[in-house]
């Protein structure tokens, strides 16, 4: 991999995460990104290490929310697939479904009506907001999905804030999938349709490069400070530098866009008549 390449997809090209202030909030990440370098490796790892960094929360002595029988103040928690960590400060709203294993770190709000699934690592301030849901994805503190956003494999930096409606999709149109068991079927190797990366070429550089993350099913990484407008969508392996704003309507192709950008949609206007 040329070393532009590996610079561009490097965790620390996208977000600060070595002055994480609560310490419930620094042992996640220290078990999600530890021993990581490229960005798309904690989504890779995030399954395996989540119920791990969950345990290290309450052996530190982390309160939790009290709950009983998994049904409290009108949300309900569903621990069938692994443990679900609420911090005693979160905020989670009537009608939210939050699904194990998770992490709801200190001050996070989960909204009315949000759906939290499997696999989802909200820190400090982290928001998944009314009617919206968040599946196998890292929210960073202060990271917002404020209202009907949906976040899937994917993961958000500190300060990002989703314009209402923007979808972070995370599933290519030629994956194959059986329509029954939605799950992926494949008959051969060459059948695995993976999430790829592509890294355009600065000025004066050469280094058009097409990355492979392995996953096949990937969304966005967000770097620190970036904004979306309402209903931006983001294909899979879209990959967003710190300080970018997208502005509303806009639709990503997978791929690098640099940081401290502004992404436009132009689009013409025309004004006739009506009677």
């Amino acid at each position: 991999m040329p070393a532009a390449v590996k610079e561009r997809l490097a965790i620390s090209h996208y977000f600060e995460i070595e002055n994480i202030g609560h310490q419930a909030d620094s042992r996640v990440i220290q078990s999600l990104f530890g021993g990581c370098t490229l960005v798309t490796e904690p989504l890779i790892h995030l399954a395996e290490r989540l119920p791990a960094a969950i345990e290290r929360c309450r052996e530190g002595g982390e309160e939790e929310k009290e709950r009983e029988g998994g049904h409290v103040c009108g949300y309900t928690v569903d621990e069938t697939k692994g443990p679900a960590f609420i911090h005693r400060t979160a905020t989670v709203f009537p009608a939210a479904h939050i699904e194990g294993p998770c992490y709801i770190g200190p001050n996070a709000t989960v909204g009315h009506a949000a759906y939290v699934r499997s696999n989802t690592a909200m820190c400090e301030n982290a928001i998944v907001g009314h009617s919206s849901e968040c599946k196998h994805s890292i929210l960073l503190p202060h990271a917002h999905a404020p209202h009907f956003n949906y976040v899937g494999d994917s993961i958000i930096g500190w300060r990002v804030n989703l314009g209402a409606g923007t979808k972070l999709s995370n599933l290519p149109m030629m994956s194959l999938e059986d329509i029954n068991t939605q799950q992926q079927q494949h008959k051969t190797p060459a059948d695995v349709r993976t999430v790829k990366i592509r890294i355009k070429p600065s000025p004066g550089e050469d280094c058009d490069y097409v990355f492979d993350t392995s996953l096949v099913k990937m969304g966005a990484v967000l770097g620190d400070g970036v904004q979306t407008g309402c209903n931006v969508v983001c294909n899979p392996g879209v990959c967003v530098g710190r300080g970018t704003l997208v502005y509303g309507g806009v639709c990503l192709r997978g791929g690098y866009y640099a940081p401290r950008q502004i992404v436009k949609l132009r689009q013409e206007i025309e004004i006739s008549q009506r009677w």
